[in-house]
């Protein structure tokens, strides 16, 4: 549900940037004339898009578990930009209408970076400290199993820290349109893939996560399924 929520609201959002964008451009061109006729005729139109950028803009924000600084200050000035373009444009303010334009188009860029500067610092993970057995690793199978645990043990905490949240800690709490991990019939590739690239609700974590990290994180997901 959340995914087609998602989708909605960006194709919402777009047809809404598109016509604002073309009754800025008549504004600024001075073709108020046209510019009144396009307004009058899309009364209704730019009703039901508001409606829909509202309800879904909603869903999406409280069924969002993390609720991150740029989600709020994208909200607060989006309220701000609305009343703000409608005064630009009512009173053919050339500045006004400008200024909501661009805020518009900037929100909408953070939207798809889940950043205000348009690029997500670093994930700081904290791991638990290893247990420490008294016994010297001598043999390759023992190495091996050392570097495996603490794979794992790494791609834990990434994903307690960072997927747990949408997820579960099971994998299967399915918030915000997450895949259930315990019946996923994705190869390892594709899962690398997703949380590279992101797809759909889920954000990309290129910029986030290290591609050892990645791997480390959909390694563990492997042992979440039943």
């Amino acid at each position: 549900m959340a995914k087609g929520f998602l989708h909605l609201h960006v194709t919402v959002v777009v047809i809404f940037l598109l016509l604002f964008a073309y009754k800025v451009a008549l504004l600024i061109l001075s073709k108020n004339e046209q510019l009144s006729f396009i307004r009058n005729k899309t009364k209704v139109v730019e009703m039901i898009l508001g409606t829909l950028i509202l309800v879904t803009g909603t869903y999406l924000f409280i069924t969002d578990p993390l609720k991150e600084m740029w989600l709020w200050v994208k909200l607060v000035s989006i309220i701000g930009l609305i009343p703000l373009g409608i005064i630009g444009l009512k009173k053919e303010n050339k500045a006004l209408a400008l200024i909501s334009l661009i805020g518009f188009l900037y929100f909408f860029v953070v939207s798809k970076t889940n950043s205000l500067t348009f690029k997500r610092d670093k994930i700081e993970i904290v791991e638990a400290p290893a247990e420490n057995t008294g016994e010297k690793q001598s043999t390759t199978e023992d190495i091996m199993a050392t570097n495996e645990e603490t794979q794992l043990n790494k791609g834990k905490a990434i994903y307690t820290q960072v997927c747990a949240a949408c997820h579960g800690p099971e994998g299967n709490l399915q918030l915000a349109g997450a895949a259930n991990l315990q019946t996923s019939k994705l190869t390892l590739d594709e899962k690398i893939s997703i949380v590279t690239n992101g797809k759909n609700a889920m954000m990309a974590y290129k910029d986030q996560l290290s591609e050892q990290e990645i791997v480390a994180v959909v390694t563990y997901t492997e042992t979440l399924k039943k």
